[in-house]
C-alpha cells in the first residue's frame, strides 16, 4: 500500500522563512532607524532655545555594520551641543548643570526597545508568512 504525502505547505513555509531570514538584516537597520528617530523626536523638545540653532542641528546618521553590530549615530553639530547635555564649567567658576535632553530620551526609547521589537518581528515574520 502506497501513501502519498503532500508537503507543499510545509516546503512553502520553509521558503518563507528562507526569504525572512535574508531580509533580516533590512528589517534590523530598519527597526534601529525608527528608534533613532524615536529618540529625535523625544530630544528636540528638551533641547533649550535660544537661537533655535541647537535645537534645529540635531540629525540622525546612517545605520552602519561595525563588525557584528549595528549602529546609528544621532549627532548635534553646534560646538556647544555637548555643553548643554552634560554641563559645563561657567567662566566665573560656577558649574551650570546639564539638561540631558539625549540621554533621558535615549533611556525612554531604550526601555520600550524589547516591547516595540517583539512586536516589530512578529509583524515582519508574519508579512514574510514565516509564523
Amino acid at each position: 500500500m502506497s501513501r502519498e504525502a503532500d508537503f507543499s505547505q510545509l516546503e512553502r513555509f520553509f521558503q518563507n522563512f528562507n526569504d525572512a531570514y535574508k531580509d533580516f538584516d533590512e528589517f534590523l537597520k530598519k527597526f534601529l532607524l525608527e528608534q533613532a528617530l524615536r529618540v529625535l523626536a523625544k530630544t528636540k523638545p528638551r533641547t533649550p532655545v535660544d537661537t533655535g540653532a541647537l535645537r534645529a542641528s540635531w540629525q540622525v546618521g546612517e545605520v552602519r555594520v561595525v563588525g557584528n553590530d549595528l549602529e546609528v549615530e544621532i549627532i548635534n553639530s553646534q560646538e556647544y551641543a555637548s555643553f548643554n547635555e552634560y554641563g559645563a564649567r561657567n567662566v566665573d567658576g560656577s558649574w551650570r548643570d546639564g539638561r540631558f535632553m539625549l540621554t533621558i530620551s535615549m533611556d525612554e526609547v531604550r526601555a520600550q526597545m524589547p516591547l516595540r521589537f517583539d512586536k516589530a518581528l512578529k509583524a515582519y515574520l508574519q508579512s514574510k508568512g514565516a509564523v
